[in-house]
């Protein structure tokens, strides 16, 4: 049945997206267009039959549920229809998960798809409700977070978040029995879980919130712990570790050390336990991104041992599964998104519970996907743009581009990916772009990753994955390109542009954004394109945001090149970098900030506060950037090359 044919029939009962109309007797629930924007958040069905002419099984959640990055090739619903008929359990799965689903919407849902008659409800929800709550607390309670942490009490953070979490889980679990249970609809409640090996901290969530001092000393003792696990000496490591901790304890990065160290080491229970507390510690970021925390996993387990409700804990069934190992890539695609093989996991258990109460069946029961090499595939190259775009490792991107080539052959989409990163045409306008949206594997995720509005990046951290995983292919045109749309005669290139940022992620650019360049980090990296031939004319106008004075370093491609006095007013520095230092292509320009002076105006209570004002508490601003220009001088036309070379080479000595 197409979308709404029609408005005649029309009835005002809504399931989603989904509008009642009667035809020709019987009724149905239609997609109706006037949610057509959120469309691409929810399963692909057309219409559903109000009335169920067999076992009927809702399926409610969010992404996870949804099987963001594989749906709609494979995904849990599809997963549950497979196991049931396996033992020939004549039913019906109706998918209502939902991509970004809070858990007022969810609450929503649980009400609405009683119209639907459903004989069993299968609930997998948990991984956005931090984010839900955190944006439910009000400025009285941000300024109470922030008093608090000056006083040395973090905790209220995270108090105020479980605060609201409690609650909230508490009103959804209340819904559920006042709707299913008091009706004998059994609930299938899957209790989620996080990639605990294999997701990362970002730069971000590296740095120590609320410091006023003891940068030097933080940063310094994380350099060595990860020195030391580098070199495999793990009993160094883990002492380091265990004061990174201390001196943080609010930030996960110790807890994350003495994991990978105890992982190596083979210690698996130790291992899982510090993989987890790192996660955990992710409540006091303002920012951060979705999963369920162990305060959530425990919640559900509480709500879901109450009488019919029947709990799929996949915590303890994912650990069965490998092993006692912390879960990582085999079952997961990013933080929370399940692999096919994850999600044949946890609804094979779902199957399994469901024909013991619907029908008494206990029986053995075998992953049957029958996903294509060529939707494998697109899978992980999917999978790498996603981990890329939340700052994590060129590890982890790279497994996913090399998984994308393994199981069939993407090359040419993967070229196209670095050309659109690489120009400076917006993706919506660029040609290379749409040569992808019009492969229907990638078009869904797709079209939800491209930058927001005004924001482009050169996505550096992915586009070198795809180049090593390709051998090289496309780095010549690539290359060309880059020369082509960014350093030509008269060319003025603007550093401060996102794309320029060679650490651009979802948290960055949500925590730099102001009228100028305001970095949180130790260090601000900018990716810098050289045709080998030209010299490189800079000019930055930076300040520190207090005053103070400090030493400021500016490094190119590791080599420092110049010391900068910097204080609380605006400073002017001008400089060539020659053209014998540039590598053609890409380059590396670092500024490094000096540490210990934060402005007194983050060490002073407030009354009432917004969010933006608890990102300036929580990461004090280390250096600003007004301006950063880059401009090719060519070759023959550059004056007084020589002394400025001279003034260079003087200073990195």
């Amino acid at each position: 049945m197409a979308d709404q044919q029609g408005l005649e029939g029309l009835t005002g009962n809504k399931v989603g997206i989904w509008r009642e109309m009667e035809r020709e007797g019987e009724k149905y629930f239609v997609r109706d267009t006037q949610y057509f924007d959120e469309f691409v958040y929810w399963a692909g069905t057309h219409a559903i039959k109000a009335q169920k002419e067999t076992y009927r099984v809702v399926l409610l959640g969010e992404s996870a549920a949804r099987g963001f990055l594989i749906d709609p090739v494979y995904n849990p619903a599809i997963a549950l229809r497979g196991f049931l008929a396996q033992a020939d359990l004549d039913a019906e799965v109706v998918d209502l998960a939902r991509t970004n689903c809070s858990l007022s919407k969810l609450e929503t849902l649980v009400r609405e798809c009683m119209l639907l008659e459903p004989d069993a409800v299968v609930v997998f929800a948990g991984n956005n409700w931090i984010i839900n709550s955190r944006q439910q607390i009000g400025p009285a309670g941000i300024a109470e977070m922030i008093n608090s942490a000056l006083k040395g009490e973090p905790d209220a953070m995270k108090n105020a978040i479980e605060e609201k979490l409690d609650a909230g889980i508490d009103r959804l679990y209340d819904l559920l029995t006042e709707q299913m249970i008091a009706n004998a609809i059994p609930v299938f409640v899957v209790n989620p879980e996080f990639n605990l090996r294999d997701w990362r901290l970002t730069e971000e969530e590296l740095i120590p919130l609320y410091a006023t001092e003891g940068w030097e000393e933080w940063y310094q003792q994380l350099g060595k712990a990860v020195h030391a696990l580098g070199r495999s000496g793990y009993a160094e490591a883990e002492e380091i570790a265990g004061r990174l901790v201390g001196l943080q304890p609010t930030n996960g990065a110790g807890h994350l050390l003495l994991a990978e160290s105890y992982d190596r080491r083979g210690l698996k229970d130790k291992a899982l336990s510090n993989y987890r507390l790192a996660h955990d510690k992710t409540i006091y970021q303002p920012w951060t991104c979705p999963g369920v925390t162990s305060f959530i996993q425990e919640k559900i387990r509480e709500r879901a041992g109450r009488p019919g409700f029947f709990l799929i804990d996949l915590p303890g069934l994912f650990l069965a599964y490998t092993g006692g190992q912390a879960p990582g890539r085999e079952l997961f695609l990013d933080y929370c998104h399940l692999t096919a093989e994850g999600i044949d996991v946890a609804m094979g258990h779902v199957a399994r519970s469901l024909l013991q109460i619907a029908a008494g069946m206990d029986v053995e029961l075998r992953a049957e996907n029958t996903i294509g090499a060529m939707d494998k595939a697109a899978t992980h190259f999917l999978a790498a743009i996603h981990n890329a775009h939340w700052g994590q490792s060129e590890d982890i991107v790279y497994y996913h581009c090399r998984a994308a080539l393994t199981h069939a052959d993407l090359r040419e989409q993967m070229v196209h990916y670095i050309l659109t990163a690489s120009g400076t045409c917006p993706w919506r306008l660029n040609r290379h772009f749409e040569t992808l949206i019009q492969d229907s594997r990638l078009s869904r995720y797709l079209i939800l990753a491209q930058p927001e509005e005004g924001v482009e990046t050169f996505d550096p951290v992915l586009v070198r994955a795809m180049k090593e995983a390709m051998c090289g292919e496309g780095s010549v045109e690539a290359r060309e390109l880059q020369l082509k749309e960014h350093i030509y005669p008269g060319s003025r290139v603007d550093l401060l542009k996102s794309r320029y940022w060679l650490d651009y992620n979802k948290a960055s650019l949500r925590l730099r954004k102001a009228s100028y360049f305001r970095e949180i980090n130790y260090y601000s990296a900018f990716h810098v394109i050289a045709d080998g031939r030209s010299d490189l004319r800079l000019e930055i106008v930076l300040r520190l945001p207090y005053a103070a004075e400090g030493m400021a370093e500016l490094y190119f491609n590791g080599e420092r090149i110049r010391v900068m006095p910097v204080n609380g007013r605006w400073r002017v520095e001008s400089l060539v970098i020659p053209a014998d230092s540039c590598l053609e292509g890409d380059n590396e320009l670092r500024i490094c900030w000096p540490l210990g002076n934060v402005s007194t105006k983050y060490k002073s209570p407030v009354d009432r506060a917004d969010v933006l004002l608890l990102y300036k508490y929580m990461y004090p601003v280390l250096g600003e950037v007004h301006s950063f220009s880059m401009t090719p001088v060519m070759a023959g036309v550059a004056e007084e090359r020589r002394s400025v070379r001279g003034q260079v080479e003087l200073q990195t000595k």
